[in-house]
C-alpha cells in the first residue's frame, strides 16, 4: 500500500472520469402501491413500493472519492502455491485459526476503507467452518454497491498456509475470483492487509470497470437478480398452475429490468382473472430476501394490495409460488366475488 500504489489509482479514477454518488438508503416504507396508470384517483398521492434495508452500522453520506485510494484495481501477481510440508493436525489447525482473528479484523477494516471508493464491502467472518481438504476457517460477503455477489473465503491449510479467495456467485461476475496463500509464520496485520489487498484487485477493478451508461450499483443489481431469476421464473410457473381452476393466471411484463426509483431489478407481473387484468405485482430481491408487492389500480381499492418477504437463504420454489398467490389473492378474490365468477 504504498505511496506509488496511492497515486497510481488516483490517477486511473481521474483518467477515467469515475464517479460514485452514496445515496441514502433510508427510505419511507409503505404497505402496498398503487399503479401510476390510475385515472380513477385524482386526489390521492401515488403510493411508492420502494423498500431498502440498510446494513447494520451502515453511515456512508454522499461525496466525492477520495483524493488518495489504494491500487486494487491493479491486478498484480499472486502469492506462489503452498509449498508441500507435513499436515498439521486437525486442532492445531484451529488453533492457527484463532490466533489469526485480531490480524484479520484489522485488515478487514482497513482495507473496507480503500474499497469504500469503489463501492466495494468486505463484512465480518461468518460462523468457522472446516473445509473437505482439511482447512478451517469463515467466508466474508463480498458487496458491490450494496449487493451481494461474491465472497471471501479466508482459512488456515494443514499445510501451515493462511489462504484467502474470493469466488463470484454468478458468471457474470467470474473476473473477481482471485485466490493467494501466504505461510502463517509471516503472518501480522500489515501481511494480512497485503493479502487482503491481492485478493480483492480483481473485485475492485470490476466495480471500477462499469460498462458506460451503467452504474455501478446497476450492474451489481443484475448479477444478484441473475442469481435468483430462475427461482422466480419457476415459481411463476407453478403459481399459474395453482391458479388455473380460479381462471386466475400471472403474466410478466417483459424481462427483468432496473428501475431507476427503486434502484434495484425487479420484474412486473400483471394479475389477470379471466384474461381481465386486476392488478400487478412486483418481483424483487432486497438484500437478503425477496420481496412480492402487489399494487391495485384504483386507490380505493389499497386495502387489497400486499407486501411480503421470503428470506433467499434456503428459499424453494413451491415457498415463492406459495407467496406470490397469497399476495395476489384478495385481488383476485375480489374481482371474482364483484363480477359473481364461479
Amino acid at each position: 500500500m504504498s505511496t506509488t500504489l496511492l497515486l497510481l489509482f488516483s490517477g486511473i479514477l481521474i483518467g477515467t472520469g469515475v464517479s460514485l454518488i452514496w445515496r441514502d438508503v433510508h427510505k419511507r416504507r409503505r404497505s402496498a402501491f398503487v399503479l401510476e396508470r390510475d385515472t380513477q384517483a385524482e386526489v390521492a398521492p401515488q403510493l411508492d413500493v420502494e423498500i431498502t434495508i440498510a446494513r447494520p452500522g451502515d453511515s456512508a453520506k454522499p461525496g466525492s472519492l477520495p483524493a488518495r485510494v489504494v491500487a486494487l484495481a491493479n491486478l498484480g501477481q499472486s502469492v506462489a502455491a503452498e509449498p508441500a510440508s507435513a499436515a498439521l493436525d486437525s486442532q492445531t489447525v484451529v488453533q492457527r485459526w484463532n490466533a489469526m482473528q485480531p490480524m484479520f479484523g484489522a485488515a478487514l477494516r482497513q482495507v473496507n476503507l480503500v474499497l469504500a471508493a469503489a463501492r466495494v464491502e468486505v463484512s465480518g467472518p461468518g460462523p468457522p467452518s472446516r473445509s473437505i481438504n482439511g482447512a478451517y476457517g469463515a467466508n466474508c460477503r463480498l458487496l458491490i454497491a450494496d449487493e451481494n455477489v461474491g465472497s471471501l473465503r479466508l482459512q488456515v491449510t494443514i499445510h501451515d498456509q493462511v489462504h484467502a479467495r474470493v469466488k463470484a456467485h454468478g458468471k457474470e461476475a467470474s473476473a473477481i475470483n482471485l485466490s493467494a496463500s501466504v505461510p502463517v509464520h509471516d503472518m501480522s496485520a500489515a501481511r494480512a492487509s497485503d493479502l487482503l489487498s491481492e485478493v480483492l484487485k480483481p473485485a475492485a477493478a470490476f466495480a471500477l470497470g462499469t460498462p458506460a451508461g451503467e452504474e455501478p450499483e446497476q450492474r451489481a443489481s443484475k448479477m444478484a437478480w441473475e442469481a435468483v431469476d430462475p427461482i422466480v421464473a419457476s415459481a411463476l410457473e407453478a403459481a399459474n398452475g395453482a391458479m388455473a381452476q380460479a381462471s386466475s393466471r400471472f403474466v410478466a411484463i417483459g424481462p427483468p429490468a432496473w428501475d431507476t426509483q427503486a434502484r434495484r431489478h425487479r420484474v412486473t407481473v400483471a394479475i389477470q382473472v379471466m384474461r381481465n387484468e386486476v392488478a400487478r405485482m412486483h418481483i424483487e430481491r432486497v438484500a437478503s430476501e425477496m420481496e412480492v408487492a402487489v399494487g391495485v389500480p384504483d386507490v380505493r381499492l389499497v386495502g387489497l394490495g400486499r407486501r411480503r418477504r421470503i428470506a433467499l437463504q434456503g428459499i424453494t420454489t413451491h415457498a415463492l409460488a406459495e407467496l406470490i398467490a397469497e399476495c395476489a389473492w384478495p385481488a383476485i378474490g375480489h374481482f371474482r366475488e364483484t363480477q359473481g365468477a364461479h
